[in-house]
């Protein structure tokens, strides 16, 4: 975080997973407190999808073709594209 710049709790989305694409551009990161798994463009850093999920994500698994990935949580998963 940048000198001078103060975070709020609400800004803390609780990252607890991260995968990469197989071609090493998209991280998907999955955040515990928001309850959604994002979609990070590399090297720029910038955050190209948000997507919702139903319960607090734990984990993630990259398919072979890294179009997208699924979203583990307690007794349920999402298929995130």
């Amino acid at each position: 975080m940048a000198a001078g710049v103060t975070a709020k709790a609400e800004d803390y989305l609780g990252p607890c997973a991260v995968a990469a694409s197989k071609d090493g551009r998209l991280l998907f990161v999955a955040n515990a407190d928001s309850r959604q798994v994002m979609w990070v463009a590399l090297p720029d850093g910038l955050v190209t999808r948000r997507l919702d999920v139903p319960a607090e994500p734990t984990g993630l698994v990259v398919g072979p073709e890294a179009r997208g990935c699924s979203s583990l949580a307690r007794r349920r998963a999402a298929r995130c594209w």
